[in-house]
């Protein structure tokens, strides 16, 4: 198989560009994979601490401390205060799919919608021990459009709670499609960069090599005073070059000798007749 020198130039940075977004694509999407792990353990932190305070109300019912009413009233009480990241909470719905905690939507309290696959997957999950789910769901602010949330859910036996602290997921999207952008910016300028320097030496390289060949084909024709270029930039072209003008000269010289020789037979055989007559 035969390539062009061009060809072959600007296949080498080509395939060290495709290398190096192959790479930082790679890094991409472990960075956008640590973004997500980053909030689970974020959301997790949250729902654990939340665990905690409930727990302790739960202790203080076991005990008669507190009636198991009034110890629900004031874990709920604590918690319906607290955000994190701006408008997100802590919620809680029970295992009859009836929300118990909802901070933003406090008149959905007390609704049961055993239909709805969210909190069917949120009791789930929580009687399975608790864990990581993720969703789609309307975020305030955006619309009909569905985003995705991502929930860490953790169960409250004594009371049959589903706990958990939930979290958008877009921001991690749109930080990962702004990093690919910029990756997108930058390997589009390596690329004319690498692609207008490939041009430009393998043009050169194409353009020595071209008119060396040209310069040979004129010498094995006979023509010994064909011009080569030997001012090339690239030291073995300018090698090749010497060694055609060697070849040139040489050739030359062996043409001049040969008529040189011609010329004395000629004459001595001009002689030869001569001193015959």
């Amino acid at each position: 198989m035969r390539f062009r020198v061009v060809t072959g130039i600007f296949s080498i940075p080509a395939i060290c560009l495709l290398t190096l977004l192959a790479i930082i694509f790679t890094v991409a999407l472990n960075y956008q994979t640590s973004l997500r792990n980053g909030k689970f353990e974020q959301i997790s932190h949250l729902t654990e601490g939340a665990v905690t305070i409930v727990d302790s109300y739960v202790a203080k019912a076991k005990s008669g401390e507190m009636s198991e009413a009034d110890a629900k009233a004031a874990a709920l009480g604590i918690l319906n205060a607290y955000r994190f990241d701006g408008a997100n909470y802590i919620f809680a719905s029970d295992y009859g799919h009836c929300m118990v905690l909802d901070p933003l939507s406090p008149e959905d309290v007390g609704k049961c919608n055993p239909d709805s696959k969210v909190r069917t997957m949120i009791v789930k999950t929580a009687k399975a021990g608790g864990g990581i789910i993720t969703y789609e769901t309307k975020k305030p602010g955006e619309g009909d459009r569905l985003i995705e949330k991502a929930a860490y859910v953790r169960p409250i036996k004594e009371w049959n709670w589903a706990l958990g602290a939930g979290v958008y997921m877009d921001d991690v999207q749109s930080e990962f499609l702004t990093i690919m952008q910029r990756i997108a910016i930058i390997s589009v300028i390596a690329i004319v960069i690498a692609g207008v320097i490939s041009w430009f030496v393998g043009s050169r390289i194409a353009s020595s090599i071209k008119g060396l060949n040209t310069s040979i084909r004129t010498i094995a024709e006979g023509n010994y005073t064909a011009e080569v270029d030997s001012n090339s930039h690239f030291t073995e072209i300018s090698d090749m070059a010497a060694g055609v003008l060697a070849l040139r000269d040489k050739s030359a010289q062996a043409q001049q000798l040969e008529a040189d020789a011609a010329v004395q037979k000629q004459k001595s055989e001009q002689e030869r007749r001569s001193n015959i007559r």
